[in-house]
């Protein structure tokens, strides 16, 4: 139990994410705080992680999401795949 208490009270650091435009502009805007650049938006659908100019892995967006979606296709199984819903405005 004591490490427990130890680990809920401990100090985090506070952090949140923010997108930008580029670099550029974060340096602007964070002029005096500490900052660091996690990510890139990219036109291919890959992501890509590295580390010191390093390529640790890169993984093909549409083979993670089939990876993330698929076990929840084998608990709920469908037959047939739903077809595109169109509401339509109906006034009486």
């Amino acid at each position: 139990m004591a490490g427990w208490m130890k680990f809920y009270s401990m100090k985090l650091p506070e952090v949140f994410v923010v997108e930008v435009e580029d670099e550029k502009t974060a340096r602007q805007i964070f002029k005096n705080i500490p900052f660091v650049i996690i990510g890139k938006t990219q036109k291919q659908k890959t992501i890509i992680v590295q580390n010191n100019k390093k390529l640790l892995f890169s993984a093909n967006l549409e083979a993670l999401k089939k990876s993330w979606q698929k076990p929840m296709r084998n608990m709920f199984p469908m037959k047939n795949k739903p077809k595109a819903l169109i509401l339509k405005n109906r006034r009486n």
